[in-house]
């Protein structure tokens, strides 16, 4: 099943409440009517990184409603204004970075899971 993997790094966010790992994958399942469900998340391998997966039957319906959440206040963040990565990937559980394509921000170096 495809993947959306949202990135988010705590030093850049006004709240760095990691409650978000939760919040966030609710919210979105939410706003999507259940388009988008949780998948789990992890923290980078060399950094404190957090990444959340989304799972997904159709990433053309799926990506407009996160980003759409993303413009919202979360937990008092304003994620697409601080450091946000939204990346996907046409399979479920990809442990290569080269499996997912940044979606935004447009021009975004490679997604990384380091």
């Amino acid at each position: 099943m495809p993947t959306v993997a949202i990135q988010l790094d705590p030093s850049r966010l006004t709240n760095p409440d990691l409650d978000i790992r939760y919040v966030l994958p609710d919210q979105l399942e939410e706003d999507s009517a259940s388009a988008v469900s949780d998948d789990g998340y992890d923290y980078g391998r060399t950094s404190d990184r957090l990444t959340l997966f989304l799972r997904t039957a159709d990433l053309a319906v799926a990506v407009p409603i996160v980003l759409g959440t993303l413009e919202n206040e979360i937990l008092g963040n304003h994620l697409l204004n601080e450091g946000v990565v939204v990346a996907i990937a046409a399979a479920d559980r990809c442990t290569t970075e080269q499996e997912y394509t940044v979606v935004f921000p447009t021009g975004s170096p490679p997604f990384s899971l380091e």
